[in-house]
């Protein structure tokens, strides 16, 4: 063999090892990057971004945001795949950018409280106060001050600061004891959702106490309760009366019934049940009778067993009282008089 030719043969192999190398990056041309680089090298742009931020505001010096940027730095430096770079950025980058606005926040409430306590309107306040102070790039600074603590010259002095005018969206002040002090800072979004928690927890608390008073449909499991006239039976003692229906009404709330129903006619606040001759009224409307049905949603064994005494009075005037215990049951929406 020529020996050109086993140099062009060697030549080849050195290269065809160097493209399989590179093609499963175990080897990287001068200039190239893998993956990984690729990926912290970006990531390293947000960890800019984040010092750039903090520059603005005038944040460089302050130890809480100095920390945050360089654990969000280490981390990304010392992260062995892309993927951990990128779930390292996500989190630690958002951590970084909340730190920075918190701290500024808390900085320009500082800046805010130096001008209110000079207020002479100060000193005299002995009870609690709140002064809230909202930013937007729209309508500036507004100041709300129900108690009208401080003077119309504070007010405009705040709203016409230029160190105040950038950055922060709102701030709280309780004023007590002649000082001014700063509320926790939160953020318009973190104050939006503190609403929306109170905002949810009134309408469960509503919704609650429709149900409880009986102004909307509900269901779950409960009882039903038949009671039923003597057969054959032609005397007073022998048919359902109004304080029949009562008593067992009064006992299943006893027994810790949370909604009850007669007939078609649902037992809230102030409801009635009387007899008007043989006919039995519930808040002023006619039911059925042999039997009159009661529902009741709450435990069914409890419910049932708060009724035996009164089951056992029935048995002995041939009256019959039924009870079914069911998983779910649907009560009306209590219908107000026309």
């Amino acid at each position: 063999m020529p020996k050109w030719l086993f140099s062009l043969i060697i030549v080849i192999l050195v290269l065809n090892s160097l493209m399989l190398a590179r093609s499963v990056d175990l080897l990287n041309f001068p200039g190239e990057f893998n993956e990984l680089e690729i990926a912290q090298k970006g990531a390293l742009h947000l960890v800019t971004y984040c010092q750039n931020l903090a520059k603005e505001r005038n944040l460089t010096d302050n130890t809480s945001v100095r920390e945050s940027i360089a654990k969000l730095k280490y981390e990304i430096e010392r992260a062995k795949t892309a993927e951990e770079v990128a779930r390292v950025s996500l989190r630690l980058g958002q951590e970084a950018q909340d730190v920075i606005m918190r701290e500024h926040e808390i900085q320009q409430g500082q800046a805010i409280l130096n001008i209110i306590n000079t207020d002479p309107n100060i000193k005299k306040v002995k009870g609690p106060a709140r002064i809230t102070l909202v930013r937007t790039d729209q309508s500036g600074i507004s100041i709300e001050d129900q108690a009208n603590v401080l003077t119309e010259e504070t007010k405009l002095v705040i709203k016409q600061d230029p160190k105040l005018q950038k950055y922060w969206q709102l701030i709280e002040i309780n004023v007590a004891d002649g000082k001014a002090s700063l509320l926790s800072a939160r953020t318009m979004l973190e104050r939006m959702e503190m609403l929306q928690d109170e905002l949810n927890a009134l309408r469960l608390r509503y919704q609650e106490l429709q149900r409880n008073s009986g102004l909307v449909e509900t269901s779950g499991s409960g009882i039903i309760v038949n009671m039923y006239d003597a057969e054959e039976g032609s005397t007073a003692g022998d048919i359902i009366h109004d304080y029949d229906v009562r008593d067992v009404v009064n006992e299943l709330f006893a027994s810790g019934a949370t909604a009850i129903q007669v007939g078609n006619q649902r037992i809230v606040l102030g409801s009635s049940i009387r007899c008007v001759g043989p006919v039995i009224l519930v808040n002023h409307e006619p039911v059925s009778v042999n039997p009159v049905v009661i529902k009741a949603l709450g435990d069914p064994t409890t419910l049932a067993s708060g009724l035996e005494l009164i089951k056992h009075n029935f048995d002995s005037t041939q009256r019959r009282l039924e009870i079914i215990k069911e998983d779910n049951i649907t009560l009306t929406a209590y219908q107000k008089d026309k």
